[in-house]
């Protein structure tokens, strides 16, 4: 079958507008579909100026599409070949298609433990990597997604005849000079409560603090007052640099900018602190009551201004006794 020839208006150059006959690999019925495209690309009132098209040209393009289809087409099947070889191989059906089931059999062949799949999320969601997952975790990942809001937390007091119990896990994270406690910083952790314990007594933490509260007033020590522990970092306070070295760290579970203290960890703070201001000397007008905010702006931003300002205010009630 032979295609006919558009000619230029007072011309007798042809414009070939289809192919003047068949060629192998393509069918009658394509280049019937095809002419009347690339007849109205080039009809005279749209300007006959156009590129004169050949038919070798357009054998080529046309051969080129069909070898990249074919490539794709085979790149596609092999990658669908393997994806069932994968899913044989983890236990998941061979369907060929990767989903949710296939990753978490994936997954499961992987042999991570349910705290290391925390710990891996937990660095994700730009958490404390303690293993444990708790609100504070559940808290990170909603923000990580955008649907994060201020947590609200309800707990049962602790207290027992209006004390709070003090427990004592030792960390190793301490230096091996002895400190003189001239104040004390306020801190949280960004854990949970016992995920915080567990992290702060493994040396490969390097991080600890005297003193920690959870939100029903509980405390866990750590250390003596007069031991140097690893809760500062770079930083300094009224003119002194590292105040590891004559600061004590109290630290409040879970992150203070996120959520209020309760009142129990407030009253347990209170109770914490108020015998030190005695023992140590500290000034009653809480000059040497500071935060890690403080002590390294730019850098930690622990305490949160509502938590540093419920602190100060009871300890001046307590103290005014």
């Amino acid at each position: 079958m032979a295609f006919p020839i558009l000619r230029a208006r007072n011309s007798t150059t042809p414009y070939i507008f289809a192919f003047q006959e068949p060629f192998s690999g393509v069918g009658v019925a394509a280049q019937k579909a095809a002419a009347p495209a690339i007849t109205a690309a080039i009809r005279p009132n749209h300007g006959l100026s156009l590129i004169k098209l050949s038919t070798v040209s357009i054998k080529v393009f046309i051969l080129i599409c069909t070898f990249l289809y074919f490539q794709l087409n085979k790149f596609i099947m092999a990658l669908k070949d393997d994806t069932k070889k994968i899913q044989e191989a983890v236990g998941a059906t061979p369907d060929g298609i990767y989903g949710k089931n296939t990753a978490l059999k994936i997954i499961g062949k992987l042999d991570f433990s349910k705290e290391d799949l925390t710990k891996i999320i937990q660095k994700k969601a730009g958490g404390l990597p303690d293993g444990a997952y708790g609100p504070n975790t559940a808290k990170g990942i909603l923000e990580s997604l955008g649907l994060g809001e201020e947590e609200k937390v309800t707990v049962t007091s602790s207290a027992v005849e209006g004390s709070y119990p003090e427990a004592t896990k030792a960390t190793p994270n301490i230096s091996s000079y002895k400190i003189r406690p001239e104040g004390v910083v306020l801190h949280h952790s960004s854990g949970s409560y016992e995920g915080s314990i567990s992290w702060i007594c493994q040396t490969k933490s390097q991080v600890s603090y005297h003193c920690i509260i959870d939100t029903d007033g509980k405390r866990n020590s750590f250390a003596s007052d007069d031991s140097r522990c690893w809760h500062a970092g770079k930083s300094s306070f009224n003119g002194k640099t590292n105040c590891n070295g004559f600061l004590l760290g109290l630290s409040f579970s879970g992150n203070t900018n996120t959520r209020e203290l309760t009142d129990d960890e407030v009253a347990s703070a209170v109770e914490w602190l108020v015998p030190r201001f005695e023992k140590w000397g500290w000034p009653k007008d809480l000059s040497t009551v500071t935060t890690h905010r403080e002590i390294s702006p730019g850098r930690k931003d622990d305490v949160d201004s509502r938590a540093e300002a419920k602190i100060k205010d009871a300890l001046r009630a307590a103290l005014d006794k």
